[in-house]
């Protein structure tokens, strides 16, 4: 019998742990979170990709260093800006 409950454990685990890879959060036995801690209003939990020339990535690394902000954050700002621009005349 203790051997089924571990299998239906760790499927059951599994499945929490395809959820939370779409942005659901796991919440352990003790009532606590688990994952990354959510920065800013909401939860980031959507990935971009991207092909740019090696001078358009060096330049997008020394403005991250330069203004100590991270990637996401820069990107964040400049698709702000662009919708400002383009969406809000």
């Amino acid at each position: 019998m203790g051997g089924l409950v571990a299998v239906l454990s760790l499927k059951l685990y599994h499945v929490l742990l395809r959820q939370s890879r779409k942005g659901v959060i796991i919440i352990n036995g003790n009532g606590k979170k688990m994952g990354r801690p959510i920065t800013g209003e909401e939860p980031k939990c959507k990935r971009v990709s991207l092909r740019a020339t090696e001078t358009t990535v060096r330049k997008f690394d020394e403005c991250s260093e330069k203004l100590q902000k991270t990637k996401t954050d820069l990107l964040e700002e400049m698709v702000d800006n662009l919708y400002d621009n383009v969406c809000k005349k």
